[in-house]
């Protein structure tokens, strides 16, 4: 099987995984298969059963019944579990390390970023019977602490438990939050209530592909960015401004067919786009290329 057969296989079982119903969507095996893309001998199932582990471990040191209403308890007892026991931190030498955004590679490494953390925190508390949800904060991501493991989704009506694991778990208040995301970005953007809701799992996968492919953009890594835009566009198969952007890759690396399978329905259907004049231009620069190529295949 060549590398892109094995992409394509990889990109189609994403796919199908993606399709399904938020409340069966796995996300963790999502995640896992975009790592499987870039770190091909991955064994998906042990790393699953890997986090399992450290779920019964949790469990061990909640001690359930005991604290099961408990609140401080066991956020406390959380974070010293994930965050000095199984020894999960932030890594804060080289956040842009494309290794924190693939899973297996947080495992082993026992470091990430904001959104692994995350993905980690809620996923390990969750299969340890608590119910704990990511929370995408404009450009940082916290989790949400439900006490009472209902799974209501009436979320104005149940206590807010805010927990950052990029802070080793620490318990937060809202107003905690409002100044961590001041500080990033000043005064120019305000937090609403709909922030603090528990992001789907659909939106966290998205977010988490949109961050890898930035960072493969800054690094002029053209080839990793458009395999990763072919998870997102796997997922929603109309995003045209997801297909726009792998088009101008797929055109920066000569391959004008597909470059321009993306690039025409963007044309199409994205008509008053600020950057129509400039995709139009791309568009029929490609269709001359193919067209002179077609014209040197005749006359030999």
């Amino acid at each position: 099987m060549t590398n892109s057969e094995f992409h394509d296989r990889l990109v189609g079982e994403f796919s199908e995984l993606a399709a399904a119903d938020s409340n069966d969507l796995e996300l963790i095996r999502l995640a896992l298969l975009v790592s499987k893309d870039e770190y091909t001998g991955l064994d998906i199932e042990s790393k699953e059963q890997e986090l399992q582990q450290l779920a019964e471990l949790l469990n061990d040191s909640l001690k359930f019944p005991e604290l099961r209403y408990n609140v401080r308890r066991i956020v406390r007892t959380m974070a010293l579990t994930m965050f000095r026991e199984f020894g999960f931190g932030l890594d804060t030498e080289y956040p842009d390390d494309p290794q924190n955004l693939y899973l297996n590679r947080v495992l082993e490494r026992r470091k990430g970023i904001g959104i692994t953390l995350s993905l980690l925190y809620s996923e390990v508390g969750q299969r340890a019977g608590l119910d704990i949800r990511p929370v995408a904060l404009p450009g940082y991501m916290l989790c949400r602490f439900y006490p009472d493991l209902t799974r209501s989704q009436d979320y104005e009506e149940m206590p807010e438990i805010l927990v950052d694991p990029s802070a080793g778990g620490r318990n937060i208040r809202r107003q905690d939050a409002h100044i961590l995301i001041r500080n990033r970005f000043g005064g120019r953007l305000s937090l609403e209530d709909r922030f603090f809701y528990p992001i789907q799992p659909r939106q966290f996968i998205q977010r988490l592909l949109r961050l890898l492919k930035t960072i493969y953009l800054q690094r002029g890594d053209d080839d990793r960015a458009a395999a990763v835009i072919d998870f997102l566009v796997a997922m929603y198969p109309w995003d045209l401004d997801e297909m726009r952007d792998r088009g101008m890759l797929r055109a920066r690396t000569d391959d004008a067919r597909e470059a321009l399978d993306d690039l025409e329905p963007y044309l199409q259907f994205r008509r008053d786009a600020k950057d129509i004049g400039t995709i139009r231009e791309i568009v029929l620069s490609l269709r001359e290329h193919l067209e002179s190529e077609e014209d040197l295949k005749t006359l030999n």
